[in-house]
């Protein structure tokens, strides 16, 4: 098993919209996921509904805050709507906790790793766990950070995503052990720039390549197909009007995970 954490200093760089579309496309694909949501926004939550949406109430604790102050990571999951994915919900109560210790989620997984007579083990559960953080930099992301086997920032070519990447560059190295980790995934892609190499997107291409060695090779559109698959639940398929986004989020599963991709069916999700 393997665990997938997205996370950003900023928000609208397609952060949980990424996270989203990897789930699905690995669930197409077979794989059994666990979706963490540990964004105080709740936007994969709400995504992800559960089947019984009263799994929701805060007083049914089935949310991360509670799983982070639990025993078994595994009491906490309940189904989300979608075959392939079970779902551990965000909460408000995650304010709480910003002091948490930098290593309770890793110890969590690490019990849940264990089996018992009430339960399996994670590891026969689930093949990926998929977190998508909130768009800032605490104790509770760096949590998060510390347990992953890969951190994904989504970024956008421009100042403020540069100036971003370069805080946490200097944050995850010095303060988490797993700097290693860490890639930059470049996100608002326009292919019609990259063919000409000129505008904007180049420069700032040819500045993060200068200045950071982990930045992945896929890259992901900017496209409204992926707001509508998260608001519409209207699918990612190879149609042309989707094929590029689809395409591209299968080599970023294939990229991450290190696997081949072969969804069932039709291939959409």
């Amino acid at each position: 098993m393997k665990i997938i954490t997205f996370g950003s200093l900023k928000g609208g760089v397609s952060k949980t919209t990424t996270a989203l579309l990897c789930a699905y496309c690995l669930a197409k694909a077979g794989k059994k996921i666990l979706f963490i949501d540990g964004d105080i926004n709740n936007s994969s939550s709400w995504t992800l509904t559960p089947e019984n949406k009263n799994e929701l109430d805060p007083q049914n604790r089935k949310h991360i805050a509670a799983a982070l102050q639990g025993e078994n990571l595994l009491d906490y999951v309940i189904p989300s709507n979608t075959k392939g994915i079970d779902l551990i919900p965000s909460s408000l109560y995650l304010v709480d906790l910003r002091t948490i210790n930098q290593n309770r989620f890793k110890s969590l997984v690490k019990s849940a790793r264990q089996a018992s007579s009430e339960h399996i083990s994670i590891d026969e559960k689930y093949d990926y766990i998929i977190i998508d953080t909130a768009p800032t930099y605490d104790n509770i992301t760096m949590m998060f950070y510390e347990a992953s086997d890969i951190i994904i920032t989504p970024t956008l070519l421009s100042q403020f995503d540069y100036n971003t990447a370069l805080f946490l560059n200097n944050k995850i190295q010095t303060e988490t052990s797993v700097y290693e980790n860490w890639k930059l995934l470049f996100v608002g892609w326009n292919k019609r720039f990259e063919e000409k190499q000129i505008g904007g997107q180049t420069d700032y291409q040819n500045l993060f390549e200068s200045t950071f060695s982990n930045i992945l090779s896929t890259r992901i559109p900017w496209t409204t197909v992926a707001k509508n698959r998260i608001d519409r639940q209207t699918f990612v398929g190879k149609s042309k009007k989707s094929a590029t986004l689809h395409f591209s989020i299968i080599n970023l599963c294939e990229e991450i995970t290190g696997e081949k991709i072969v969804l069932a069916g039709k291939g959409a999700f």
